[in-house]
């Protein structure tokens, strides 16, 4: 997913992307990845329609999206999980937030900046949406948040290691 932008913005614009990639090691790896995406999306859509703080906003929509990825996995009575990243840009202000190793770059003429740093380590997750301990029970989801002010011209792109692992 992808935003470009170029010269003025709209101050009271807001664009928002959600990215989520269903870890593959466990059944149901699309519903996980579809369910959390639409969750972040509706809890986004309402965090801006409250103008609420954007860094707030994202950070929520993650734990909303656990939520709804830990109740499909109670209806399945399996365990499953997804990676999520999500961004909400409002002026020149940007916040992302994620877990797993889904990424966000901001990308200008002078090359990429990778804006999330994975949690991962050797190639295995070391968290995502709907987690279990080694009891079964459910593991804390705490998003990485980030902001910062883009500047004039750009592009923030959202992906998957499906993405970034081979480019």
């Amino acid at each position: 997913a992808m935003v470009a932008s170029g010269g003025a913005r709209d101050a009271s614009a807001w664009h928002a992307l959600v990215v989520c990639d269903g870890v593959s090691s466990v059944a149901h790896a699309a519903g996980a990845a579809a369910v959390a995406a639409r969750a972040a999306r509706d809890e986004i859509a309402r965090g801006v329609a409250g103008v609420s703080d954007p860094r707030s906003i994202v950070a929520h929509a993650t734990q909303c999206a656990d939520v709804a990825v830990r109740k499909l996995s109670a209806e399945l009575r399996a365990p499953i999980g997804t990676t999520i990243v999500s961004a909400l840009v409002h002026g020149n202000e940007l916040a992302v937030a994620w877990v797993g190793d889904s990424r966000a770059y901001w990308v200008t003429e002078r090359g990429e900046e990778q804006l999330t740093t994975d949690h991962a380590e050797e190639r295995e997750l070391t968290s995502c949406l709907g987690m279990v301990d080694d009891r079964g029970r459910a593991a804390h989801v705490d998003p990485s948040v980030v902001t910062r002010t883009l500047g004039k011209q750009g592009a923030l792109i959202l992906c998957s290691d499906g993405l970034w692992n081979y480019f």
